[in-house]
């Protein structure tokens, strides 16, 4: 083809995209809340990866350190995010087992 020559669009059905910019937001209202909401779980998500990353005792970041995490969990801190009415106490007979697979 000769240079500045046009090349025919060619229209194959298809509907165009809305998006999810401003122009498509402020073009389609009601996609406001779907995207709010799709925002908030994407955030939620985030967090409890976060979470998990940080506060439970199965999860290791660490590779370089040889304990397991599990092994540093104190049992008389709780685990959960709530707890109603319940004791956290070392159980002395899994304390002695410890003890002795440790020597």
């Amino acid at each position: 083809m000769p240079m500045g020559t046009k090349i025919p669009k060619q229209d194959h059905g298809y509907t165009r995209s809305i998006g999810f910019g401003m122009s498509g937001l402020k073009r389609f209202p009601e996609l406001v809340p779907v995207s709010f909401f799709m925002g908030l779980g994407g955030v939620m998500v985030g967090g409890i990866i976060v979470y998990s990353m940080y506060q439970k005792g199965d999860v290791k970041i660490n590779r370089m350190d040889d304990t397991a995490p599990w092994e540093s969990v104190d049992a008389s801190q709780a685990q959960k995010l709530v707890t109603i009415k319940q004791k956290w106490e070392k159980i002395p007979e899994v304390e002695n087992l410890k003890k002795e697979l440790s020597k």
